[in-house]
């Protein structure tokens, strides 16, 4: 005896909206064993799919009548805004090499108010902590008199300025800029893979993307997406998501 039909659910037809071969032709899993942002959950290879996220699923909702030629379309405005804007980064890290266009994806990265607070606080910690030790070595050194840091390394390191021990930087910040490389973990946590605090050409970079991803390639979906402006540049404190 056969069992009757069973009319989808509305995260199953959502995800049948996902995979439609118009929409996107080139849908599949994550490698096994890795995390699967669509999901956020660690996929399993020949597993159909869990239920999207919320933030995907309202994401696709909003994209699902747009056709694989809007999408082509979408990724070649992409394209073209990186190049006018010159946002080019050179490899070789030579200045007189040759400079290549940033690469975007065109689909952004989506992380969800819960999981971008825990984000937000354990980078401004660690940049607490940072600006907490370059006050020290070059203010009393007790890192360094009690025996946390090796005097050595830090005297020792060329771009420790040793002219500038004593004075305080204009408006008591020592630490300006810092950049944070995370990656996922099959457990769906997010780990510290290195961290920059020199200023770098592309520091504006990030925001160069965000504006053109969101200001010109989707601008119909930026108002219903509840995005976080990108402020607080050298101030660290970002604001919240409501």
């Amino acid at each position: 005896m056969s069992e009757a039909p069973v009319s989808p659910t509305p995260s199953q037809r959502q995800i049948q909206a996902v995979t439609a071969p118009g929409l996107l032709p080139q849908a599949g899993l994550a490698a096994a064993g890795h995390f699967d942002e669509l999901t956020a959950s660690l996929s399993n290879s020949g597993a159909p799919y869990a239920d999207l996220t919320s933030s995907w699923g309202h994401f696709f909702e909003k994209i699902e009548a747009d056709t694989a030629a809007d999408l082509d379309l979408r990724a070649t405005n992409l394209a073209r805004q990186v190049r006018d804007n010159g946002i080019t980064y050179n490899v070789y890290a030579d200045e007189n090499g040759p400079q290549r266009p940033w690469s975007l994806d065109l689909f952004p990265l989506l992380i969800e108010a819960k999981c971008w607070h825990h984000i937000e606080a354990g980078v401004l910690q660690r940049v607490r902590l940072l600006e907490h030790v370059l006050a020290d070595v070059y203010g009393p050194q007790t890192l360094l008199t009690e025996g946390y840091l090796p005097p050595a390394l830090v005297h020792g390191h060329p771009g420790y300025l040793r002219a500038m021990h004593g004075v305080e930087p204009v408006g008591g910040r020592y630490l300006h800029i810092a950049a944070f490389d995370l990656a996922r973990g099959p457990d769906g946590n997010w780990w510290l893979e290195s961290q920059r605090t020199q200023a770098r050409a592309n520091a504006p970079r990030p925001l160069q993307a965000w504006a053109i991803c969101w200001k010109t390639v989707w601008p119909s979906r930026r108002n219903s997406a509840r995005l976080l402006t990108a402020c607080g540049y050298n101030g660290w404190p970002a604001p919240t998501v409501p």
